[in-house]
């Protein structure tokens, strides 16, 4: 083999290493937990790839790859602090609840105490129509999609939909 062949090589396997990661260092990545991670692949949409044989890293291919791309993404996201957020008032709660702290308890269950984080700004960055949810219905989130567009909180569902036949 040419040496300039040698080096292409190379370097096309390291670029690889860059596309893919695996779950765990997915999850390194992000600092969270098995669940977590999974939790947080649900939410934004984001599957594991299946890597053709010439493209296999050498760590095998009995793991799951995630692009590595959509993983910085899920780094960036706020919903992910949230999440954690919400993980450390339960270990609080469940710490009061143990200490039986009546008055840390009675904080933490009120509105202030809480954390909160709502999954709209998720369903219509995933979903921006409705047709979009629709043409994607053997998905868990698609069916929480098609509640949130048909809550009182949207004006009008005529929006998002396509005009039928009858109406013309």
């Amino acid at each position: 083999m040419h040496r300039k062949q040698a080096w292409a090589k190379r370097v096309r396997k390291e670029r690889l290493k860059k596309k893919f990661l695996t779950r765990m260092q997915a999850t390194r990545l992000l600092q969270t937990d098995s669940m977590g991670f999974r939790r947080l692949c649900i939410l934004k949409g984001i599957y594991p790839r299946a890597l053709g044989r010439s493209k296999q890293k050498s760590s095998g291919n009995d793991k799951q790859y995630y692009m590595a791309k959509e993983i910085k993404w899920l780094v960036r996201d706020h919903l992910q602090e949230r999440i954690q957020d919400y993980g450390a008032w339960e270990k609080r709660f469940r710490r009061a609840k143990a200490m039986q702290k009546e008055k840390e308890i009675a904080f933490l269950t009120s509105n202030k105490g809480r954390p909160h984080y709502q999954l709209a700004a998720t369903l219509k960055e995933r979903y921006p129509y409705f047709l979009d949810a629709l043409r994607d219905v053997d998905d868990a989130m698609t069916m929480i999609s098609l509640y949130a567009f048909l809550s009182p909180d949207i004006h009008s569902c005529l929006l998002y939909t396509s005009p039928s036949p009858r109406d013309s």
